[in-house]
């Protein structure tokens, strides 16, 4: 133990450095290797996992009291069994994150990361830096790593989309436009919960594939047109309500700034515009927090504050009216066009 740290900083330090690192590579390997599906109809011993998984069984083992210790399964009378977080890593199950631990495992997640000196020492994204160009560019030209990260995005969407539709009622509109709306998730949801409203996805032209596949295996694509473009330069008018959900922390305020005043030119004066955001304050959420650095690190973003939004909104031509809490970190920002 150094000299002059007491054993709970040498601890703590261990954990830090050591331990959650070790833990987050043995949830990503799971998940890399469909562990969680092999144990998803019970329990299985480690000569049937290894067997199903086709892996080494000692190494497999050792794996499995890493992914205990973490509270992924349990372990008795020498066979393994999943817990709810670990059911949660199957994939192809309703509100799976698997997608989600794929991508920051990913090598792209991963040498961003890397560079985090780089991001502190000059304030912009250290993805640039080590990729050699934007985050969104790179996904554009790298078809997998688009994949890799629409499935992040609608990992945990579905719980998201859940929070929310029951804190905003949505019934006042007759049309919706998602703006970089995904895979349609959380509109999904919205349309189910509204029968009557009309809504749009606008997103990439590459990704509207995995959103009309979507739509159409709800059966909601009879309620929902898909419009390729680019939020710089021009969104769909007329829409009663604007939704943009995890894209304006994306961006630094200029280029969020450039996004909203090109949803302002589409709107009507009745237009309703609805950002989904963390929302930072003194009692900030832990994930808030981290997400604030992700944003810097990956593309030169920020989570904001109620005021900040407010400033934002007001310099694109918004007045923002309220922002709605849901049961999950994110928040729901309304405003109004003045």
């Amino acid at each position: 133990m150094p000299e002059g740290s007491s054993l709970s900083d040498y601890n703590k330090i261990l954990r830090l450095t050591y331990q959650n690192i070790v833990e987050f590579m043995a949830v990503h390997c799971a998940a890399d290797l469909m562990i969680p599906d092999f144990l998803a109809d019970g329990t299985a011993g480690t000569d049937e996992l290894a067997s199903r998984a086709r892996v080494n069984r000692d190494a497999l083992e050792r794996l499995m009291r890493v992914l205990a210790r973490a509270g992924l399964c349990e372990e008795s009378n020498g066979r393994f069994a999943l817990t709810p977080a670990g059911r949660a890593l199957r994939s192809g199950v309703e509100g799976s994150m698997r997608g989600w631990v794929m991508f920051v495992g990913s090598q792209m997640y991963i040498r961003a990361w890397e560079r985090l000196s780089y991001s502190i020492r000059t304030g912009k994204a250290a993805f640039e830096e080590s990729h050699g160009m934007p985050f969104f560019e790179y996904l554009s030209r790298h078809q997998q790593a688009q994949s890799v990260f629409d499935a992040a995005m609608t990992a945990g969407s579905e719980a998201e989309a859940r929070a929310i539709v029951a804190a905003y009622d949505f019934s006042a509109f007759n049309t919706i436009v998602d703006i970089g709306g995904g895979h349609a998730t959380v509109l999904a949801r919205i349309l189910k919960a509204n029968p009557t409203l009309q809504g749009a996805v606008f997103e990439q032209e590459q990704v509207l594939a995995g959103a009309r596949a979507d739509l159409t295996e709800q059966g909601l694509l009879d309620r929902c047109v898909l419009i390729a473009g680019n939020f710089f330069d021009s969104v769909p008018d007329g829409y009663d309500a604007y939704l943009l959900k995890y894209i304006v922390h994306d961006w630094n305020d200029d280029k969020a700034g450039q996004i909203l005043r090109t949803c302002r030119r589409a709107m009507s004066e009745s237009s309703k515009l609805l950002l989904v955001e963390n929302v930072n304050s003194a009692n900030a959420s832990d994930l808030s927090i981290i997400s604030d650095l992700e944003m810097l690190v990956l593309l030169g973003g920020k989570e904001r504050s109620k005021d900040e939004f407010a400033r934002l909104l007001r310099h694109a031509g918004f007045e923002l009216q309220r922002v709605v809490p849901t049961a999950c970190p994110l928040s729901l920002i309304e405003a109004v066009p003045v």
